[in-house]
């Protein structure tokens, strides 16, 4: 058992050599001037905002170039505009004509009370 033990700390002697080995001093850490690195999230991030611009100001000339269209119902068509779907009795529920009106700010159940 003694013997074991002599042999895991010479393992842990030789692991804490080797963080040793790695590890910068710490002097010259908190002596030193801090190491500036350059930010890696400007780039995407000008990109990103450059695409946007380039479409927003595309859109807007897209936009002001379209001509309105103006749209006209002959009598011919009138026949589409009062069509009526097969299942529109479907949507003819109980309570239905609760929800035909707006109740008012000035209507209250409690006025009609007593």
């Amino acid at each position: 058992m003694i013997e074991d033990d002599a042999e895991l700390r010479s393992r842990f002697d030789a692991l804490r050599q080797l963080d040793g080995a790695v590890v910068p001093d710490v002097g010259a850490i908190l002596g030193g001037r801090p190491v500036r690195r350059p930010p890696r999230a400007v780039l995407p991030a000008v990109v990103a905002a450059a695409a946007a611009i380039a479409l927003l100001v595309t859109g807007l000339r897209f936009g002001e170039s379209r001509a309105s269209i103006e749209v006209s119902v002959s009598s011919s068509q009138s026949s589409l505009l009062a069509w009526r779907s097969p299942t529109a009795s479907l949507l003819q529920t109980p309570g239905s004509e609760l929800m035909q009106t707006m109740p008012g700010l000035e209507s209250s159940l409690l006025r009609s009370l007593p």
